[in-house]
C-alpha cells in the first residue's frame, strides 16, 4: 500500500524542508530582532526608543514602541555584531530628559545580525544598574543618592562642644515623601537611617558626615525631613555637591533628582544628579558662632 502525505517523505526530506522554511522574527536563527518594553509596573511602555548599535556604539537603526510595547527591527549587515539599547524621553521640572531603560535580564550582550535576537526591556527608577557588578557606590545604582552632613551649610562645621546630639555617633532618620516620580507615578515614602561620624576637628569645630551616601532613591521630586532616632526633629537644608549653593535651614526641604544633562548615552551608566542634605538641631548654640551674632 502506498503512503501519502508528509509522513511518507522520510526524516531526511523533512529536515531539508524545515531548513528551507521561512525565518521566524525574533527567534535565534531567524534573523529578526524583537522584544517588548515594559514600564516600572510591568505594563507595556509606549514611546520608548529601541536602538541597534554598531561599531563604536553608533546607531544603525531604531524604532519607537507603540501601545503594546513591542518592537521589531532588522539590521543592514547580517554578518556584523550589534548591541541593543533602549531609552525614553520625559519632561521633568521644565526640562526634557533622556532616560535609559534596563534590559529585563540585566544583560546587554553583542549578537550577530543574522542570528536573530530577542530582548525585553523594563524602565526602572531604582535598582542595581545592569552596567555594574559592584554594589554600594552611587554609580552602581539607577536611583539617586544623598550625601548627608550634620551642620549649617553656611559654615564649615558646627560647635563640637555645644551640639546636642544623642550619642557620639548620632543616627539620623531621613524621610523622603515623593510629590511625583519622573514616570508620572506618585511613588512611595522612603525612610533611611544613617549613622554620622565626627571627624576633622579644627579650632573647636567638628564635622559629622555619613560614612557613605544614601543610595538608590527612585528618580523624582521629594519633600525631605530629618530627625535623630530618639525623636528629636532636625532642620534641613538641601545644597549642591560641596554646598557652594544651598537653601536655608528649615523644618523640611525639597530634594529633586534630575537626570544628568551631560549624559548622551543614558543606557550605559548612572544618569542622575545626586544631592547633598545638611541637617542641624534647632538651636543657635549648635551652629557655628558666626550664625549666633
Amino acid at each position: 500500500m502506498k503512503r501519502h502525505g508528509v509522513a511518507a517523505l522520510g526524516p531526511a526530506l523533512l529536515l531539508l524542508l524545515a531548513a528551507c522554511g521561512p525565518a521566524v522574527p525574533g527567534v535565534p536563527g531567524g534573523g529578526g530582532i524583537s522584544g517588548t518594553v515594559f514600564d516600572a509596573a510591568g505594563k507595556p511602555l509606549e514611546g520608548a526608543t529601541v536602538e541597534v548599535l554598531g561599531k563604536d556604539f553608533l546607531t544603525q537603526t531604531n524604532v519607537v514602541t507603540k501601545a503594546d510595547g513591542k518592537y521589531s527591527l532588522s539590521v543592514p549587515d547580517k554578518s556584523s555584531n550589534y548591541r541593543l539599547a533602549a531609552w525614553i524621553e520625559r519632561s521633568f521640572e521644565g526640562e526634557t530628559h533622556r532616560l535609559g531603560i534596563s534590559p529585563s535580564d540585566g544583560k546587554l550582550e553583542d549578537f550577530k545580525g543574522g542570528d536573530g535576537y530577542h530582548k525585553d526591556f523594563k524602565w526602572q527608577l531604582s535598582g542595581h544598574g545592569w552596567w555594574s557588578k559592584d554594589e554600594g557606590h552611587p554609580a552602581d545604582y539607577i536611583g539617586g543618592a544623598i550625601k548627608l552632613v550634620l551642620g549649617d551649610p553656611h559654615d564649615q562645621g558646627i560647635n563640637a562642644s555645644a551640639v546636642p546630639v544623642p550619642t557620639a555617633d548620632p543616627t539620623v532618620e531621613l524621610t523622603l515623601t515623593p510629590s511625583q516620580l519622573i514616570d508620572g507615578s506618585r511613588g512611595d515614602v522612603v525612610k533611611r537611617k544613617v549613622t554620622l561620624k565626627g571627624s576633622q576637628t579644627h579650632s573647636g569645630y567638628t564635622t559629622w558626615a555619613a560614612a557613605g551616601p544614601v543610595t538608590d532613591i527612585p528618580i523624582g521630586k521629594y519633600t525631605v525631613t530629618a530627625a535623630f532616632t530618639d525623636g528629636t526633629e532636625l532642620l534641613v537644608a538641601v545644597c549642591d555637591v560641596g554646598c557652594t549653593t544651598h537653601d536655608n535651614l528649615d523644618t523640611e526641604g525639597e530634594v529633586v533628582f534630575p537626570p544628568s544633562r551631560t549624559n548622551n548615552r543614558p543606557y550605559q551608566s548612572h544618569n542622575v544628579s545626586d544631592q547633598t542634605v545638611s541637617v542641624s538641631p534647632d538651636t543657635c548654640a549648635s551652629l557655628a558662632p558666626s550664625q549666633c551674632d
